[in-house]
C-alpha cells in the first residue's frame, strides 16, 4: 500500500514537473514574442508618429486576415490531438488542405476590398503587403497548435524564436537605412514566409508526417464543430482592432499612433495568459473527458497565477505608465500614457477573461465563448462610438475597459456550475487582497522611494508579500524548486 502510494505520488510529481516544464517552455515562447514588440517600439521611434500610424492602419485591417481564415481550427485542432493522437495526420492533411482553401478566397476579397476602401497611396500599399504576411502568419499559427497539441512546446519556442530574430534582424535593417512604413512591410511578409517553410519542414520530419488530404466529411463535420471558436475567432480579430479602426475614422494618424503605442503594450502583456493557455488547455481538455479531478485540481491553481500577474500588471498601469511610454517609445509619445494607464487596468482584467474561456473550451462550451466575444464585441463598438468622439484617444481606452469588464462577469456567470468556488478560492482572493493593498500602501506613504521604483521592484515587494501571507502551497513551492537543475525530488 505504501509502495502504491509512493509510486502515484512520484508520478504525480513527474507529471507536475512535466507540467511546469511546459510553462517554462510557453513562457519562453512568448519571451521571443516580445522581440515583436521590441521591433514594434523602434518602429514607432524611428518612423515617428505620422508613418507608424499608417502602418498600424495597415497592420490592422491585414490582422483581421488572420482570425478570418483561422475560423476556430487551430484550437480545435489542439484539443482534438490532445485528446486523440491516433488520427493527427488524417487531422493536419485536412484542416491544412481547407485552410488553404480558405485562405484563397480571403486574400482575394481582401484584396478587392482594399482596392475600393482605401483611398491613402501608402496606407494602400501597406495593406496589400501585410495582407500575404497575415496568411502567413495565420497558417504558422495553425502550425503552433499542432506543437502544442503534442505538448512539443521546446520544438515550438526554438521555432518562434528563429522567427521573431529573423523579423527583428531584417526589421532593425530597413527601419535604420529605409525608414518607410512600406519597406518595414516587407520585412514582415519575408520572415513570416521563410518562418512558414520551417514550421512544415520540421513538423513533417520530427512531429508528424502528413499529406493533404481532401476528406469533404470529415472537414465538414469538423468545421461544424469548430463553428463556434471561428467565429469567436472572427469576432476577437474584430475586437483587437477595432479601437484603431473607429480612432482611423474620427482622428488623424498621428494620433493612431499614439493610441497604437500604448496598444503594442497592451497587446505585448496580453501573451502572457496565453503562456498557461497554451500549456494548461490541452490538459485541462483531457481531464475534462477523463479525469475530472484533475480538471478541478488545476482551475483553481491557474486562477490563482494569472490573478496575480493582472494585479501586477494593473499596479504597474497606475503607478509608472509616464516612465514605461517614456523608456518604450521617447518624449514624443507621452501623451499617451494616461491611456497605457487605463489599457493596462483593462489587460488585467482580459488576463481573468482569458482563464475562463480557456475553462469553457476546454468543457466543450465553445457557444459559450462565442457569445461572450460577441457581447465583449457589441459593448467595445458602443463605447468607441460614444467616447472617442468626446475623448478620442482616452476613449477608446475606456471603451476596452468598460467590454472586457462586461465579459469578465458574463465568463464568471457562465462558469459558475462548473467551478466550485470552495473556502480557499477566498482565503486565497482575501490574501492576494492584502498584499495588493499593502504594495500601494508602502507606494504612497514612501514618496522618495516610489518616484525611484521600478515596476520591477514594485513586483519584487508583491510576491514577498505574497510569499509571507502564504498565498503559494508546499506543493507548488516543491515544484518550482524542482524545476532547477540538480534538484531531485524526493
Amino acid at each position: 500500500m505504501t509502495d502504491s502510494g509512493t509510486s502515484g505520488g512520484k508520478q504525480g510529481l513527474s507529471a507536475a514537473r512535466r507540467l511546469g516544464r511546459n510553462v517554462i517552455f510557453s513562457g519562453a515562447t512568448s519571451l521571443a514574442d516580445t522581440l515583436l514588440l521590441l521591433l514594434l517600439i523602434l518602429a514607432g521611434r524611428l518612423l515617428g508618429l505620422e508613418a507608424f500610424g499608417i502602418f498600424s492602419l495597415g497592420l490592422a485591417v491585414s490582422a483581421l486576415l488572420v482570425f478570418v481564415t483561422n475560423l476556430g481550427l487551430d484550437s480545435l485542432a489542439v484539443r482534438q490531438l490532445a485528446v486523440d493522437k491516433d488520427n493527427a495526420a488524417h487531422l493536419i492533411g485536412s484542416v491544412l488542405a481547407w485552410k488553404i482553401t480558405i485562405s484563397l478566397i480571403s486574400l482575394s476579397i481582401y484584396g478587392l476590398v482594399i482596392a475600393y476602401m482605401i483611398e491613402d497611396e501608402t496606407i494602400r500599399y501597406v495593406a496589400y503587403i501585410l495582407g500575404p504576411a497575415a496568411i502567413f502568419r495565420s497558417f504558422n499559427m495553425t502550425f503552433r497548435s499542432i506543437f502544442q497539441g503534442f505538448e512539443r512546446f521546446s520544438t515550438e519556442m526554438r521555432i518562434v524564436l528563429l522567427e521573431r530574430v529573423l523579423l527583428l534582424s531584417f526589421g532593425l535593417i530597413v527601419l535604420l537605412f529605409s525608414a518607410d512604413p512600406i519597406s518595414f512591410s516587407l520585412v514582415f511578409l519575408f520572415s513570416r514566409a521563410l518562418s512558414f517553410l520551417v514550421y512544415l519542414v520540421v513538423i513533417q520530419s520530427k512531429v508528424c508526417r502528413f499529406s493533404l488530404t481532401i476528406d469533404a466529411a470529415f472537414i465538414k463535420q469538423f468545421q461544424l464543430t469548430a463553428w463556434p471558436l471561428g467565429v469567436s475567432t472572427v469576432i476577437f480579430g474584430l475586437y483587437m482592432q477595432l479601437d484603431i479602426l473607429v480612432l482611423g475614422l474620427f482622428v488623424n494618424v498621428g494620433e493612431v499612433g499614439l493610441f497604437s503605442s500604448a496598444m503594442k503594450i497592451y497587446e505585448g502583456a496580453l501573451v502572457i495568459p496565453l503562456v498557461f493557455n497554451s500549456v494548461f488547455y490541452p490538459r485541462l481538455s483531457y481531464a475534462y473527458e477523463h479525469e475530472r479531478r484533475l480538471f478541478h485540481e488545476l482551475a483553481p491553481r491557474l486562477i490563482k497565477y494569472v490573478l496575480i500577474l493582472s494585479v501586477f500588471l494593473a499596479l504597474s498601469g497606475l503607478f509608472f505608465s509616464s516612465e514605461i511610454i517614456m523608456l518604450l517609445f521617447g518624449e514624443d509619445y507621452l501623451p499617451a500614457s494616461t491611456v497605457l494607464s487605463i489599457l493596462l487596468a483593462a489587460v488585467a482584467i482580459q488576463f481573468m477573461v482569458t482563464v475562463l474561456y480557456t475553462f469553457l473550451r476546454s468543457i466543450g462550451a465553445l457557444k459559450s465563448v462565442m457569445h461572450l466575444m460577441f457581447l465583449g464585441l457589441i459593448v467595445k463598438l458602443a463605447g468607441d462610438l460614444l467616447f472617442i468622439p468626446s475623448f478620442e484617444i482616452k476613449g477608446a481606452a475606456m471603451a476596452a475597459c468598460a467590454s472586457v469588464a462586461v465579459m469578465l462577469i458574463a465568463a464568471l456567470y457562465r462558469l459558475r456550475k462548473i467551478i466550485v468556488w470552495s473556502e480557499s478560492y477566498y482565503v486565497m482572493l482575501s490574501r492576494v487582497t492584502a498584499s495588493t493593498i499593502i504594495t500601494i500602501v508602502l507606494h504612497m506613504v514612501l514618496p522618495q522611494l516610489s518616484a525611484s521604483l521600478s515596476p520591477f521592484i514594485l513586483g519584487f515587494v508583491f510576491l514577498s508579500l505574497l510569499l509571507a501571507l502564504g498565498v503559494f502551497d508546499r506543493q507548488e513551492l516543491a515544484l518550482v524548486r524542482s524545476l532547477f537543475p540538480g534538484r531531485v525530488p524526493k
